[in-house]
């Protein structure tokens, strides 16, 4: 499958401990049991938490740029030939079914023009905590969300998750927020002019 072949929303944060890839997972989740196939992209070079989560379900489509990076033998390697690699391991398309949707998971305050035209990124979800930063980018933004407070309904609601999936909090985010967040995301994607941004 072609990156190209479904939209690609990237989940983006000013900085880490925003619970970025807690959502990232959630909400993928959420879209899935809707019926969405959704497939992930780790995109955090350096703590690729979204790959540790999903590592236990391989039957999930995921791609690690770390995991990419080091099997590559490019892990100590930033600049043009890695970016020229990259771009030739996303052209050779990835062992995936079609999917409706792949989310993104950015490195915390990633979001430049190289990233965006490397994986063909449509749209972002930006992730803030107090005033939002708008993050500088050549691609829409969807959405612009707070960060998800921990609620204490998540808990119960998450406790399957939590044993599926080594390193997911039971405290965030909010399973209804994420319920919510994915509604939205499904009716911006049925508008004709999504990508043009809110």
């Amino acid at each position: 499958m072609q990156l190209s072949d479904a939209p690609l929303i990237a989940l983006a944060s000013a900085r880490a401990g925003l619970g970025k890839t807690t959502l990232t997972l959630a909400l993928g989740l959420s879209l899935r049991e809707r019926g969405i196939a959704v497939g992930w992209i780790d995109a955090d070079p350096d703590c690729p938490d979204l790959s540790e989560m999903l590592r236990p379900h391989p039957e999930l489509p995921l791609f690690s740029l770390a995991h990419w990076s080091r099997d590559s033998g490019l892990e100590r390697v930033r600049g043009e030939l890695w970016q020229r690699r990259l771009a030739e391991r996303i052209e050779a398309g990835f062992d995936w079914p079609a999917l409706d949707l792949v989310l993104i998971d950015l490195a915390p305050g990633a979001l430049d023009r190289i990233e965006a035209e490397l994986f063909g990124i449509d749209a972002c979800i930006e992730l803030w905590h107090g005033t939002p930063v708008p993050l500088a980018g050549t691609v829409p933004l969807l959405l612009s969300v707070p960060r998800l407070p921990a609620h204490p309904l998540w808990r119960e609601a998450s406790r399957e998750l939590a044993s599926l999936y080594p390193g997911w909090s039971p405290e965030k985010p909010p399973r209804e927020a994420v319920e919510r967040l994915a509604e939205e995301v499904l009716e911006r994607l049925e508008s004709p002019d999504w990508r043009s941004g809110p």
